[in-house]
């Protein structure tokens, strides 16, 4: 089997050599691995042109892959071969404000239109597993783990249950400043054997081994908010009540995973119901849409870059 391993930092940077620790375990488990660093690939930005998202771009469940960007004009195609190719996912990144680089979010805004999102078949049929690892210069990487688990869970066909594992580190901004944490390349070892493991079970259900259980059970996060009275996850989009039970917070939540929208419940068909209904209205009052579009889009135009 093959782990394809994406790098979203710098050359060289600390998650680039605990990603070759990792890959490096799963390799002496007897799979092939590669890396790739983004950095190295130009990804054209997502236009918001809804050719692979619109309501006519899935008919019966079958998505034939489009975007108004051609397939040569950058490098996404050749990254999405690659993970294609791949029964494993490690993806390792920097935490940049709280957050993952915005290089790693340019590549996931265009997924969409490879068929990763979930109802149709090429998302079924992704059989891969996935880990991340994630350094940041501080403790404070609040959004971190919720969007890389969430990106690298969608390029294994928006199926949460393929996140095996997933590691932090913490006060580690300078280069080369992993090169004296010992125990980050140790967790890094053990997050390889993880994916190695779970390598096994595929194609079936595969097991989450993570360091501990989060407050969520399917996405594995710590994440919560309070909605309607309710806490919410916001990655899994389901509901619960919240108790401190020994000095922590655990959640309840209602219908267990089966209600989170990562499965098809009476919850998820109602969210994409109320998604298509906006362009039922679009085309069934399409003077006044045009109408009031002329007005606003003929109002100020936006600056351009001096010299154009």
């Amino acid at each position: 089997m093959k782990v394809l391993g994406i790098s979203c930092g710098r050359r060289n940077g600390n998650g680039e050599l605990l990603l070759k620790r990792a890959l490096k375990t799963v390799e002496e488990n007897g799979h092939e691995v590669e890396y790739l660093r983004l950095q190295d690939f130009y990804i054209a930005p997502c236009t918001g042109c809804e050719l692979c998202s619109g309501p006519d771009s899935h008919k019966d469940g079958v998505f034939t892959p489009k975007c108004v960007h051609k397939w040569d004009e950058d490098d996404f195609q050749f990254i999405i071969e690659k993970v294609l190719e791949s029964d494993g996912l490690i993806i390792s990144a920097p935490a940049y404000q709280l957050t993952v680089p915005g290089i790693l979010f340019t590549f996931f805004n265009r997924i969409h239109c490879y068929g990763f999102a979930r109802h149709t078949k090429e998302a079924d049929a992704q059989k891969r597993v996935f880990a991340s690892i994630g350094v940041g210069g501080s403790d404070m990487l609040n959004l971190f783990s919720p969007f890389i688990n969430f990106i690298g869970t969608e390029l294994c066909g928006s199926q949460m249950d393929r996140l095996i594992d997933q590691m932090l580190v913490y006060y580690c901004a300078p280069i080369k400043g992993i090169t004296l944490r010992p125990e980050a390349f140790a967790r890094a070892e053990r997050l390889g054997q993880n994916i190695a493991e779970a390598l096994k079970e595929l194609p079936g259900r595969t097991t989450y081994r993570g360091d501990k259980n989060e407050v969520c059970p399917v996405c594995h996060n710590d994440i919560v908010q309070i909605q309607d009275g309710k806490v919410r996850c916001p990655v899994c989009n389901f509901y619960g009540k919240a108790e401190i039970v020994d000095g922590l917070l655990k959640v309840t939540f209602d219908g267990g995973e089966d209600a989170s929208r990562f499965k098809d419940n009476a919850a998820e068909e109602e969210m994409h119901k109320q998604q298509r209904s906006p362009y039922e209205a679009v085309k069934e009052h399409k003077d006044e849409v045009d109408r009031v579009f002329k007005e606003w889009t003929s109002y100020l135009q936006p600056l351009k870059k001096p010299g154009k």
